[in-house]
C-alpha cells in the first residue's frame, strides 16, 4: 500500500497553507515600521509582501546574512586564529 495523498488531504493541506499565509501577512501589516527596521526588515518590502494574495508563496523579507572572514576575525580574540565554522 502506498502513502499517496488523497485529493481531500491535498485540498486540506492547501487550505491550511493559504490560511497560514493570510494570517502571516495580516500580522506583518500590523507591525510598526520602527519595529520592522529593528529586526532588519525594510518597511516598504514588508508592505509589499503584506499586500500579496494568499495563494502566492511568502518571500524572504530580509537579505541573507553572509558570514565572511571580516566577521570571523572581528570576533576572534587577539593572538588566536579564527576557526572554520565546521571545524570541531
Amino acid at each position: 500500500m502506498t502513502n499517496r495523498p488523497t485529493p481531500l488531504n491535498t485540498l486540506i493541506a492547501t487550505i491550511a497553507t493559504w490560511r497560514q499565509r493570510s494570517r502571516a501577512r495580516r500580522d506583518l501589516a500590523r507591525l510598526d515600521p520602527h519595529i520592522l527596521r529593528d529586526v532588519g526588515i525594510d518597511p516598504a518590502r514588508a508592505a509589499f509582501e503584506a499586500a500579496q494574495p494568499f495563494w502566492r508563496a511568502l518571500m524572504p523579507l530580509r537579505e541573507p546574512q553572509v558570514a565572511g572572514p571580516a566577521n570571523d576575525v572581528a570576533a576572534t580574540p587577539p593572538g588566536r586564529q579564527p576557526q572554520h565554522p565546521c571545524a570541531a
